[in-house]
């Protein structure tokens, strides 16, 4: 029996699509457990336990919302001590290193999802239940090209989606960031904003909504995420996807410019950065009217909004009025619904209506 590992909708959806692929193949609707199939009444934990130790083989269900789940990698250690053969297959990754770095799976052979990846899978699966592996192979070119539509249309549906509260929150950023403090609604880390890192994550997470509320932007439109632009350029043309971003005016005044940072060369600095975002997002065939716009005034708050996470910090200036720098400083993430949420949401729909597009 194969057990078929899974954490939340969009993992759950994708690991059903397999099992009837793999019914399909084997003409054995038995041949693969799913946690679906326990019965009403009977005893969750107790069911998953027995069905892990019946099975001779796992496949793993890996999202970029449940790579950091504490469940999935229970079941991961659960077959690993046992010297059971794992197959995790990682199916909405844009950069698996980066997407497995400091997780239980940084160590492991993950797949990514590909006709010869699941092929590989399927061949394994004929070899560990003694079936006719060229028969089930020859089922497999047949039926593949209807479950990889299928799974196509799993993943880019949004609703399957589950980062949206600050729990999963918890459980991804901490690969990377060390959670210090937390309360019922609001997050605290000791370090990591305005970081490549941090942005990386935002980028390569994010589904349905991305607002910004920076000033240079440069790190955000660091070409090494290109490759994520080009995934959110395509939601975007499917009218799936909300990006609103403010970067700070390069035609402030003069007195707006000499406050808003140290170097002396802010201008100069803020001008190429906007001319970078400029050329990443004509690359990414996004338009810039549509997704950027720029404010001349003062600013109290750096915001990011990833869908319904909201990570913010207040800014702090120094006793000559310039702000402290933000790159790797402490910072706070809560729900988007959260009456923090909600206040620091509303901040970000005021500075964008009171802010301009520039014809650049």
């Amino acid at each position: 029996m194969i057990f078929l590992s899974w954490s939340k909708s969009l993992s759950n959806k994708l690991a059903v699509s397999f099992r009837n692929f793999i019914s399909g193949m084997t003409k054995d609707d038995d041949i693969a457990w799913i946690s679906n199939d326990i019965k009403q009444g009977s005893s969750f934990f107790t069911d998953i336990e027995s069905a892990m130790k019946d099975a001779g083989m796992s496949v793993i269900f890996l999202t970029r919302d449940n790579i950091a789940n504490p469940w999935i990698n229970y079941e991961l250690g659960f077959f690993a001590s046992g010297g059971k053969p794992v197959f995790p297959v990682f199916f909405d990754s844009a950069d698996i290193y980066a997407d497995l770095k400091m997780t239980p799976f940084e160590h492991l052979q993950v797949k990514d999802f590909s006709k010869e990846n699941m092929r590989d899978i399927v061949s394994a699966i004929a070899d560990q239940h003694d079936l006719d592996k060229s028969a089930v192979l020859e089922e497999f070119e047949k039926m593949f090209p209807a479950y990889n539509e299928e799974t196509q249309s799993i993943l880019s549906d949004s609703k399957y989606y589950d980062v949206d509260s600050i729990s999963d929150i918890k459980f991804m950023l901490t690969k990377n960031l060390r959670l210090i403090n937390e309360d019922e609604r609001v997050l605290y880390f000791e370090h990591g904003f305005e970081t490549h890192d941090f942005y990386s994550f935002v980028l390569r997470t994010v589904k349905k909504r991305l607002l910004v509320y920076g000033r240079k932007n440069k790190k955000i439109f660091d070409r090494s995420n290109i490759t994520y632009f080009k995934s959110i350029s395509e939601k975007i043309k499917n009218s799936d996807f909300e990006m609103r971003i403010l970067s700070f005016s390069p035609q402030a005044d003069e007195s707006l410019l000499n406050a808003a940072q140290k170097k002396r060369n802010f201008k100069t600095a803020l001008e190429n950065s906007v001319n970078d975002a400029l050329d990443i997002l004509d690359e990414c065939g996004i338009n810039y009217h549509d997704v950027l716009r720029f404010y001349n005034f003062y600013r109290n708050e750096l915001i990011v909004v990833m869908d319904n996470c909201v990570f913010f910090v207040n800014i702090s200036y120094d006793i000559d009025g310039k702000p402290f720098h933000l790159t790797d400083s402490p910072f706070y993430a809560c729900d988007a619904g959260s009456t923090m949420g909600r206040k620091i949401i509303d901040t970000f729909n005021n500075a964008y209506e009171k802010s301009v597009d520039l014809d650049l």
